[in-house]
């Protein structure tokens, strides 16, 4: 019906603020302004983007004054390779394995004295947000740190000076979830721009 074909065109999943006013500026026969000038990010990070989402049309001007480093996080992009299990208890989906090595990272990090720093867990998948949201709420160490958990959605907008990444995907995954990471280009957009120093990608 004409209710769930408006569902789905206007879904959060799959439009945004921005893509509505794109619209409505080109409808008008008008191009939107980039703001071309990128001042978050470490370098490593933001080319990522640049690259893929802008066509190489930002200029990075991020002062390495406002990046921090340490022997557990370099600045920049760490990849860590985990072989876990994508498991559907519903809709949604989460990984376990990836779970536990988000929790052994945030416990090194807080080893290593980045108490005062601030640490972001962004994923895709709500019920990987619920299994890691609940893990770092119920260690002892992880309480006292500032930690934000959710899905992509909730950190439009903000920022922290470290980033991980939670991808979930590994065995087990379906075609379903596969095509739909696809179409989400600008949600991948968001998820790997928040980090300011570091970008820490748990994945297979």
């Amino acid at each position: 019906n004409k209710i769930e074909k408006l569902y789905v065109d206007y879904s959060y999943s799959k439009n945004s603020l921005y893509d509505l006013g794109e619209r409505i500026i080109r409808s008008n026969n008008q191009t939107p302004i980039l703001l071309d000038e990128h001042y978050r990010s470490h370098e490593d990070i933001i080319s990522f983007s640049n690259q893929y989402f802008y066509e190489n049309n930002l200029k990075v001007k991020t002062s390495p004054s406002n990046l921090i480093e340490s022997e557990v996080t370099p600045s920049g992009i760490l990849w860590i390779d985990v072989k876990g299990k994508v498991i559907y208890p519903g809709h949604s989906c989460y990984n376990s394995e990836e779970v536990k090595e988000i929790t052994h990272v945030l416990k090194k990090l807080v080893d290593n004295n980045m108490k005062n720093c601030s640490f972001g867990v962004v994923t895709f998948f709500r019920e990987q947000k619920e299994r890691i949201f609940d893990k770092v709420n119920s260690s002892k160490e992880l309480k006292e740190i500032n930690v934000s958990v959710g899905t992509v959605h909730a950190f439009q907008g903000d920022e922290k000076d470290i980033m991980i990444l939670s991808t979930v995907v590994s065995q087990g995954v379906s075609d379903r979830t596969l095509n739909w990471i696809k179409g989400t280009t600008q949600l991948l957009n968001v998820a790997v721009t928040r980090g300011k120093s570091s970008l820490i990608v748990v994945g297979d």
